[in-house]
């Protein structure tokens, strides 16, 4: 720190007066160690990230070996806090998600809106970049399923949806969600 240097007494009394000068080693030294303190803060901190979502990437892989899903997405969306930009992640949440509306009890509402979430970002996530995500089809597939439940509720999404998706002539699932959401709505507007 600074050092007084002159010292001199008042003629009115016992105060004492002090001038101070700027110590340049003193100070460069301090920036100097404050800037590896924060080096070293952020490559502990990276490492410790990195070491920290392989943790949450494995043991939703071992939840998903065990098919717990509940375990899983919860893990899943852990890891996708630390890496937002994780397509595959937001995918894999949301197969996830709809296989544990399958577990018991089934069907439970909380888990088919949470299903249907995670599919409708799954599906926004997978159409939204330039070449489309191998699984496109099959979110797409699956989340036309999953409002099917919902009965009149989403008519009109399904119907486009089915629309845009263009399924086969012979699959059951999608010719049924089309039929059931083709009573549901205003055919009037469709044709």
């Amino acid at each position: 720190s600074s050092e007084p240097t002159e010292t001199t007494t008042r003629e009115s009394g016992s105060s004492a007066r002090t001038r101070w000068e700027f110590n340049r080693p003193l100070a460069y030294s301090c920036i100097v160690l404050l800037v590896l303190v924060g080096m070293a803060g952020y490559l502990l901190y990276g490492r410790a990230s990195s070491r920290l979502a392989a943790s949450l990437k494995s043991k939703a892989e071992l939840a998903a070996s065990e098919a717990d899903w509940d375990t899983e997405v919860k893990w899943l969306r852990r890891y996708l806090r630390l890496i937002p930009e994780s397509k595959a992640t937001v995918i894999d949440i949301a197969i996830a998600s709809n296989n544990a509306v399958e577990l018991t009890p089934a069907n439970r509402y909380d888990r088919v809106e949470m299903a249907r979430r995670d599919l409708s970002k799954a599906v926004a996530f997978a159409l939204d970049s330039e070449t489309p995500h191998p699984r496109t089809r099959e979110l797409q597939h699956l989340l036309i399923l999953r409002l099917s439940q919902y009965g009149n509720r989403y008519a009109p999404e399904i119907l486009d949806k089915i629309i845009g998706l263009n399924p086969s002539l012979t699959d059951p699932l999608m010719l049924r969600s089309f039929a059931m959401a083709m009573s549901n709505t205003d055919a009037v507007s469709y044709t």
